[in-house]
């Protein structure tokens, strides 16, 4: 049985939603072309077939250090979506490659669920996701993806590669624990 206390905030049961940019959050990417011998060989790297218009050929995908594992330990607590302005023939390719059994983006969002704005073309509005706010946090590295609600967003220095970046276990991975535990993440982010 339980007892409810007026004017008391409870947490909400629900889990934390999660909303991850791609590009230069998690991933980075390279033509194939390019200089591939100055990537550092720790760096887990992908090279990947794509439809896109953008990039007809292969593309080298190369993970943010980490990403293995912050993926696989905030899906035990947060429902993990995908918010990309990249297009779905481009980010599909990818996503197959870092969530191979499609367990932990439980949505994605793409290019085409994106508006265009005065002063950002492809900004995510997270009122299309259609659940409260309150326990819902981005992650992306342009500030101007997430301007309608950025009292709901951390933003992701941009990962070019570097091997010695630390940000998804050492940054992000203790402040998304953190953030479980409020019953509106606003008010800790704003």
């Amino acid at each position: 049985m339980c007892i409810f206390f007026p004017g008391f905030q409870y947490m909400n049961a629900s889990k934390l939603t999660l909303v991850l940019d791609l590009d230069h959050t998690l991933i980075y990417t390279l033509h194939p072309k390019d200089r591939l011998q100055d990537v550092d060989e720790s760096l887990r790297t992908h090279k990947i077939s794509t439809k896109d218009t953008l990039n007809p050929d292969a593309i080298f995908v190369i993970e943010r250090p980490g990403l293995v594992t912050f993926l696989q330990e905030v899906r035990q607590f947060c429902e993990v979506m995908l918010f990309t302005a990249s297009s779905r023939d481009y980010a599909l390719p990818i996503l197959r490659v870092i969530d191979p059994d499609q367990s932990i983006f439980v949505k994605k969002y793409f290019r085409e669920h994106t508006s265009k704005y005065r002063h950002y073309p492809c900004v995510k509005d997270l009122a299309l996701l259609d659940i409260p706010l309150n326990r819902v946090v981005m992650v992306d590295d342009e500030p101007g993806a997430y301007s309608i609600q950025q009292h709901n967003a951390i933003l992701a220095p941009k990962f070019s590669g570097d091997p010695h970046d630390d940000f998804l276990l050492s940054c992000l991975l203790p402040l998304i624990r953190k953030l479980v535990a409020l019953e509106d993440v606003r008010d800790f982010l704003a």
